[in-house]
């Protein structure tokens, strides 16, 4: 810490010594506030000493007396201190980029009272005793105590938040650094060079401000308050020498015009800053809830399915097993039944197998263990032709290839072609549909198809039915998406692109046998 100190005082020492001008930036108060928000309490000593001695130590190769200069910077790092123990107990250091009220606390603590109380004691002090009256003007001063808490503080609290959500934060583009960094190269550049024209200046300071905007929502708070404090130093720098758009010929002015300058952009940064995270901060969320509602989709997705297996193996097991029993039983009262009766008999007879088979295919629909044993392409075909003979549209497969999926993957296309045939059915009015599978560079495509009255695409967006939910929710579970729209002149062309994930089992063997 007394490192850091004192590093941060000796970039204190120019601009605030210079006779040039006055008192353009203090350092050392960013850097032990950034230093005690990051470290425990119990640290909190050792910092403030290692604060106290880096910054006395430079004040004393520079001329001041020991005493006096304790005096000076005890004062001034109290004061930090305090101001940061109000930020921690207010939690600020978690919110102070992603929440208006808590930025006007942060900005009335370290912004507005810290540099107010600050620029009172260095004043009381440099009065009360024999230290040279460095300080310049006391707007200098305060603007020179306000800015670092303005600037660096911030940006230590948007590099604390990026630490900790590594995991989940974006990486940054390198292409975007890269010309992030030869932009502000640029503009530094342009800074330095003489300019006649009279809207050179504000052209300027137009062009820093829209390039630190854009680096906000590139980069993020991190990158643009960091970008913001580069900037503010060397365009202090390279003003008080009496080059760049606010340099003029009185020192004071120009350390003034820097000041108001950097203070603005700051004010403007932070509150812009607030924006950028509360977006980020929607965006997760929604990211967060779509992820648990798709969780919860796929849940009830797995529920359905067991409940159907559940549902056609007692269709099966027991009311058909029934329906059998009481057929053999008719066909055994008809033998001794008179001929009236008989053929009355028949008749029931016949229903009773109709209503049997109509339980049979109800009992595969809800549970296809064709798929199990069989390929996707068969299940799928068996579908379109039960299907033909269940509605008065016909359904033409064609599966040009034949691939080996997952169990998942197959019920998951499956239960898709079923639904989408089961739509046609319902509200197409189609003559024709037409079921087509295929599978190209590790990609499959599902297409159901029908020549029906089509869609209207806008009420289809605004008003999905569960079939579509189902459809949609079903294709993201295989990786892929689904697409619905009207097929040429008339009809619906339903879309499913997927990748092709083998299974498990078909890995395992194939590693074996080589």
């Amino acid at each position: 810490m007394a490192a850091v100190a004192a590093a941060a005082q000796l970039v204190s020492v120019e601009p605030w010594i210079s006779p040039r001008g006055g008192h353009a930036l203090w350092l050392p108060g960013a850097a032990l506030m950034c230093t005690l928000l990051w470290r425990p309490y119990v640290e909190w000593a050792a910092c403030f000493g290692g604060a106290l001695l880096g910054c006395v130590g430079i004040l004393a190769l520079r001329g001041a007396t020991a005493t006096e200069a304790t005096a000076l910077i005890l004062g001034l790092l109290l004061l930090v201190t305090a101001a940061t123990l109000l930020i921690r107990q207010f939690g600020l250091l978690d919110t102070v980029n992603v929440d208006f009220p808590q930025v006007a606390t942060f900005w009335v603590i370290a912004v507005l009272a810290l540099p107010l109380s600050s620029t009172g004691w260095t004043l009381l002090v440099l009065r009360s005793t024999p230290l040279p009256d460095f300080a310049g003007a006391w707007h200098n001063l305060l603007l020179a105590n306000a800015l670092p808490y303005l600037l660096i503080v911030p940006t230590f609290i948007a590099l604390v938040r990026m630490h900790r959500r590594t995991r989940n934060h974006r990486s940054l583009s390198r292409l975007h650094a890269f010309l992030a960094l030869m932009l502000l190269l640029l503009l530094w550049t342009a800074w330095m060079l003489p300019w006649a024209s009279p809207m050179a200046e504000p052209l300027l300071m137009l062009a820093s401000t829209l390039l630190l905007a854009w680096l906000l929502l590139v980069l993020g708070p991190a990158g643009a308050f960091l970008a913001l404090s580069c900037s503010t130093v060397l365009c202090m720098a390279i003003s008080i020498h009496g080059w760049g758009p606010l340099a003029s010929g009185d020192g004071e002015r120009t350390t003034l015009a820097v000041q108001l300058w950097a203070f603005g952009d700051g004010i403007t940064l932070l509150l812009l800053s607030v924006l950028v995270e509360q977006r980020q901060s929607a965006r997760n969320s929604l990211q967060a809830a779509s992820t648990r509602l798709a969780d919860m989709t796929a849940q009830m997705l797995r529920v359905q399915e067991e409940e159907r297996t559940r549902i056609a193996r007692d269709l099966h097991d027991d009311i058909n097993q029934s329906l059998a029993a009481i057929s053999i039983q008719l066909s055994s009262l008809k033998r001794a039944a008179p001929a009236l009766a008989r053929e009355q008999m028949e008749q029931l007879q016949e229903q009773v197998l109709e209503v049997s088979s109509d339980v049979r295919r109800l009992s595969h629909d809800l549970h296809p263990s064709l798929l199990r044993y069989t390929s996707l392409s068969s299940a799928l075909r068996s579908l379109c032709s039960g299907s033909c003979r269940h509605a008065s549209n016909r359904v033409h497969c064609d599966i040009n290839d034949e691939q080996i999926l997952d169990e998942q993957q197959k019920l998951n296309l499956f239960r898709i072609t079923q639904e989408a045939i089961h739509n046609v059915n319902q509200h197409a009015h189609a003559r024709n549909a037409w079921v087509r599978l295929q599978f190209a560079g590790g990609q499959g495509l599902l297409e159901i198809e029908d020549d029906g009255i089509g869609i209207d695409q806008a009420h289809v967006d605004m008003h999905r039915g569960l079939g579509m939910i189902s459809i949609e929710e079903r294709a993201r579970l295989l990786g892929g998406s689904s697409h619905l729209q009207a097929a040429g002149d008339s009809g619906t062309l339903l879309s499913i692109v997927f990748p092709v994930r083998r299974p498990a089992r078909a890995d395992s063997s194939t590693s074996e046998s080589t």
